[in-house]
C-alpha cells in the first residue's frame, strides 16, 4: 500500500528528509549533503540511504532554494521584457531606497535584464482599463523575432495598467506561443495584476528568469522518481507557506524563492499550536543561514512584499522572515591582517 507521508527541505549545506509511517505510527529522519549542481540528485540520496520505499509514497512534498541561490549568486537565464513604450527602464529606475541609507556609495544590484533585452510596444490601455492604443501585433512580431534570434527563451510581458484590462497582455503571449514555442513566457496579469509597475515588473521578471530552472528540476527529480517506481503525488512548498503542484510550481517559479524559511515558521506554528503556546520567536539555523521569525497570538506574521537581493523585490504573500547571521555550516578563520 502507498501509506508513506515524505518531506523533503534541500538546504545550502544538507538534504534533510522526514518520513512517516501511518502503518507504523513512526518518523524517521535523515539527513545528507545537498548536491547544489543538480539538487535532485541529493533527495534520491536522502531516499536511498534512509531506506524508503519509494513506491509506498503516497504523497512527497519538497522544499528547495534552486530559485533562491540563483537570484542570490546572480546565476539567472538571459530573458527579455516586453513592455508599454516609455517604460522600458522602469527596472533601472526602481524606487528611491536603498539597502542601508547611511551608505551613498553603495550601487545596487543590477537590472536582471539588460537594456539591450527590454522591448517597448506602442500600446496604451488607460487607468479604467479602456484601451487608448490598440497593439500593433506586426511590431510585435517584429521584437519576438529579434528576441528569438538572440536565443532568449524567458520572455516577460508587462504592459501598464494591464491589472484593469489584461486583453493586450493576453494577446501578446499568444503571438509569443505561436511564434516561439520554446519560450518560458511569464505575463505580469497572471503573476501580479497590481498597481505600482516596478514591483509588478520586477515580480514578473524574476518569474520568467526562474521557470526555467525549476523546470528543469522538476523533471530531473520525476524522471528519477519514476525510475524508483513513485507512484504518489509530488508537491512543492512555496514562499507563502503553502504547496504547489509540479505544473504550478513552474508557471509560478518565483514562488518557490524563500520556501525554506516559510516552511520552518509554518512547522513551528504548528508546534505552537499543539503545545499550546501562542506567542513565541522561531530560530531557523541552516548550514548557510540563521533565520528569526516572530508568531503573535497564534498567529504567523506575514508581509506582502520582499526581497532576496535588495533591488528585486517579490510581491507575493510570505511569513516575514529576518536574517540574522551566519548558519551552523559556516566557517570562520583570522586572517593576515589579525595582530
Amino acid at each position: 500500500m502507498m501509506d508513506l507521508r515524505v518531506g523533503i527541505d534541500v538546504g545550502g549545506t544538507f538534504t534533510d528528509i522526514v518520513i512517516y509511517d501511518p502503518a507504523k505510527d513512526e518518523f524517521i529522519y535523515y539527513k545528507t549533503p545537498t548536491t547544489p549542481a543538480d539538487p535532485s540528485i541529493g533527495i534520491m540520496n536522502a531516499l536511498i540511504e534512509s531506506a524508503t520505499e519509494i513506491n509506498k509514497i503516497r504523497l512527497l512534498i519538497v522544499s528547495t532554494t534552486i530559485v533562491t541561490n540563483a537570484i542570490v549568486t546572480g546565476n539567472l537565464p538571459e530573458g527579455a521584457l516586453i513592455t508599454t513604450k516609455g517604460f522600458r527602464d522602469v527596472l533601472e529606475i526602481r524606487r528611491g531606497t536603498r539597502e542601508d541609507i547611511w551608505d551613498h556609495y553603495k550601487d545596487p544590484a543590477p537590472p536582471p535584464i539588460k537594456r539591450r533585452n527590454r522591448f517597448e510596444v506602442n500600446e496604451r490601455i488607460d487607468y479604467s482599463g479602456k484601451i487608448v492604443k490598440p497593439i500593433d501585433l506586426n511590431e510585435l512580431r517584429r521584437i519576438i523575432s529579434i528576441i528569438k534570434k538572440r536565443g532568449i527563451r524567458s520572455i516577460a510581458i508587462v504592459y501598464i495598467n494591464s491589472y484593469m484590462n489584461p486583453l493586450h497582455e493576453e494577446l501578446t503571449k499568444k503571438v509569443i506561443e505561436e511564434e516561439y514555442p520554446e519560450a518560458f513566457v511569464s505575463a505580469s496579469y497572471e503573476v501580479n495584476p497590481e498597481i505600482f509597475e516596478f514591483e509588478r515588473t520586477s515580480t514578473t521578471v524574476l518569474n520568467a528568469l526562474s521557470m526555467p530552472i525549476t523546470k528543469n528540476f522538476v523533471e530531473e527529480l520525476l524522471n528519477k522518481l519514476y525510475t524508483r517506481g513513485f507512484k504518489g503525488s509530488l508537491l512543492m512548498f512555496h514562499s507563502g507557506g503553502g504547496t504547489m503542484t509540479p505544473e504550478a510550481s513552474i508557471k509560478y517559479a518565483i514562488r518557490l524563492a524563500g520556501a525554506g524559511p516559510a516552511a520552518g515558521v509554518i512547522g513551528a506554528k504548528y508546534i505552537c499550536e499543539y503545545v499550546g503556546y501562542k506567542n513565541i520567536i522561531t530560530l531557523d539555523s541552516g548550514g548557510t543561514t540563521a533565520l528569526v521569525s516572530l508568531i503573535h497570538d497564534g498567529r504567523v506574521r506575514m508581509k506582502k512584499e520582499w526581497w532576496i537581493t535588495f533591488g528585486y523585490p517579490i510581491r507575493f504573500p510570505a511569513p516575514d522572515v529576518v536574517t540574522i547571521g551566519a548558519g551552523g555550516g559556516s566557517v570562520a578563520w583570522i586572517d593576515e591582517a589579525d595582530p
